[in-house]
């Protein structure tokens, strides 16, 4: 987030200057659509503030980013057990994807932030 070009974005809420919670935003292009999309990477809230429109107004300001930076789509995933968040999105109008094919990867070790390191000279 802090790099530059920011590999991701941060969207917090806050309640009398103490985070309650945040949604993180990375960008993706799907090739197969030839667009931009924003992944919803992950969004938290505290539990003393859920079921308070913190969600909900965290998913919209994540929905103007997408569309700000000129996304044809806004996606997030939920784990395949995580019911209440699945209803949490379909009610704010996500539609199901269908399920996509066996996925890889493969570690690269660039799991850590890209710092430069001081030259000797």
């Amino acid at each position: 987030m802090f790099a530059s070009p920011p590999w991701a974005t941060a969207l917090v809420a806050e309640e009398a200057g103490t985070l309650i919670g945040y949604a993180l935003l990375v960008r993706l292009y799907r090739a197969q659509y030839a667009s931009r999309a924003l992944d919803l990477h992950h969004l938290f809230v505290v539990p003393g503030a859920r079921s308070s429109g913190v969600g909900r107004a965290l998913v919209q300001a994540a929905r103007a980013e997408a569309e700000a930076q000129g996304c044809a789509r806004l996606m997030i995933g939920t784990h395949p057990d995580n019911r209440r968040a699945q209803s949490f999105y379909r009610a704010l109008g996500f539609t199901d994807r269908p399920p996509g094919g066996p996925q890889f990867e493969l570690p690269l070790g660039g799991d850590r932030p890209a710092v430069s390191s001081p030259r000797a000279g």
